[in-house]
């Protein structure tokens, strides 16, 4: 600040003198400040309790305890080089029959493919249903942020799995979220959490990371939630494209367009062609996020069947070569390197998941172990129906490992919470 101030002084006496040109500051970003905030609705206990994902939460998770008010707020956030930018999120707020105060929970959505999320619409789609059901239904005020470029930001893209900003996104819908909840008069505790699943998991350990390293005065950190993530995002990129995952083509178009733009240093003289085959390079670049759900099936004629069809062969053999700029993006983004979680770390997952291999938790836990921070992993294998085949198992994983971890490890960390805040009172008088 003293900096700012002094460069400041430097501009006007240098206006003020006439020996220079005036100058004009930088823009002060107020980060997560609301523009604007709509309730989309209230969900009851009735609802919450019939949803379609209900027997995949309530067995670990339990019974919605209260309803829940969700709302859909936009907010200031920054881009990949710190110029003002806006996302949006949905904030679900518990309702009478969970007393507060609250503790707030910034949390990483999954991977979606489209502009715009359903949570703008009145009718409750099955991921707010979800996200109500694990978290507001049980006594949290759960802020899940759309990310840049989705849901009604105005950003040009959406940088998939570029940690900095979903970090960056999840901070500044927390604050979205805390200044939420004093226009509505809704109290919350101080303590604060993370969680995610899928690209949700990646967020939140990047979160965890930015919150401990820049913001740790700030939000009182008391752990980390994260599911299936790809931590290590080289192994999963190599996991997807040597399995063949069907969803490898839309996925690596996604994360590879998104490096392109945040870093520039993916296309050669050729362009998109430098990256991807015939015809698929000509549309890669303006083809995800699609507009909306009702245009995906353009995906089975804008992009192949199979991974090897849609990247270039000699960018193939550039996976794993640290002097290439792939490999670079690849290290920027991954989360076992260069730094300690001081808050515990509940790692969950399942080995049979076909999509984020599990490998990701174990490698995750031995790095944290090794660094001498805390963590625990779990295996939800067995809870996924034994009918449930492909890319279906990894979405049955996250859910069943959200209602898990809320469970056994959250929830332990809020009760704890309120025990010593509840000792804290009692010396106070």
């Amino acid at each position: 600040m003293r900096s700012s101030g002094l460069l400041l002084a430097c501009i006007c006496l240098a206006a003020c003198s006439g020996s220079g040109p005036t100058l004009t500051p930088p823009p002060v970003i107020a980060r997560g400040s609301l523009q604007s905030y709509t309730e989309v609705g209230v969900l009851t206990t009735t609802q919450l309790a019939a949803a379609p994902d209900a027997p995949f939460i309530t067995p670990f998770g339990g019974a919605p305890q209260c309803s829940v008010a969700v709302y859909r707020v936009k907010y200031t956030t920054v881009g990949v080089r710190g110029a003002p930018a806006n996302a949006s999120a949905g904030v679900f707020i518990p309702q009478s029959g969970c007393a507060g105060p609250y503790p707030l929970l910034g949390f990483g959505q999954g991977t979606n493919l489209f502009k715009l999320p359903p949570i703008n619409s009145t009718i409750p789609d099955e991921q707010t249903l979800d996200l109500a059901l694990v978290y507001g239904s049980q006594g949290y005020v759960a802020a899940a942020t759309d990310y840049l470029g989705l849901g009604l930001s105005a950003y040009s893209y959406h940088p998939y799995l570029q940690a900095q900003t979903e970090a960056s996104a999840v901070v500044d819908s927390m604050r979205a979220a805390r200044n939420l909840a004093k226009v509505l008069g809704v109290s919350l505790s101080g303590q604060v959490m993370l969680a995610g699943a899928s690209q949700g998991g990646h967020t939140a350990m990047a979160a965890q990371r930015e919150i401990e390293a820049h913001n740790a005065s700030e939000f009182q950190l008391a752990g980390d939630a994260a599911t299936s993530g790809p931590y290590d995002l080289l192994s999963s990129v190599n996991f997807v494209i040597d399995t063949q995952n069907p969803a490898g083509p839309g996925l690596l178009a996604y994360l590879l367009t998104g490096f392109q733009n945040t870093y520039g240093n993916l296309y050669g003289s050729g362009g998109a062609t430098t990256v991807f085959q015939a015809p698929y390079a000509s549309t890669i670049d303006t083809l995800l996020p699609l507009p909306t759900a009702s245009q995906a099936p353009e995906l089975a004629t804008d992009l192949p069947a199979e991974t090897t069809s849609l990247l270039q062969p000699a960018f193939l053999t550039s996976l794993g070569v640290s002097s290439s700029p792939v490999d670079f993006d690849i290290a920027e983004n991954s989360l076992l390197g260069g730094w300690k979680p001081v808050a515990p770390v509940y790692l969950c997952g399942a080995h049979i998941d076909p999509l984020v291999t599990y490998t990701n938790a174990t490698e995750a836990q031995a790095y944290f172990t090794g660094l001498g921070a805390t963590s625990t992993i779990v295996d939800d294998s067995s809870y996924v129906p034994s009918s449930f085949t492909g890319n279906l198992i990894h979405v049955a994983d996250c859910i069943i490992c959200e209602a898990l971890s809320r469970a056994n490890f959250l929830d332990t960390l809020k009760a704890d919470w309120s025990s010593r805040r509840s000792l804290r009172a009692q010396a106070a008088r």
